[in-house]
């Protein structure tokens, strides 16, 4: 009888190296640079709003 080979799934009790733990995890400076630039497109928009409608 063949058996049958089934990929580890995630909570099987596989090993998972530092890298592939870290995947996807945002970074203190990169979350930093994030929110610091949307903010500087939120005033940017403000200002053009405020100064640039008739």
């Amino acid at each position: 009888m063949a058996t049958t080979q089934t990929t580890p799934q995630a909570g099987d009790g596989e090993v998972v190296s530092p890298v592939k733990a870290r995947q996807g995890f945002l970074d203190r400076p990169v979350l930093a640079v994030l929110t610091i630039s949307t903010g500087l497109i939120c005033v940017a928009f403000g200002f053009l709003y405020f100064y640039y409608l008739p």
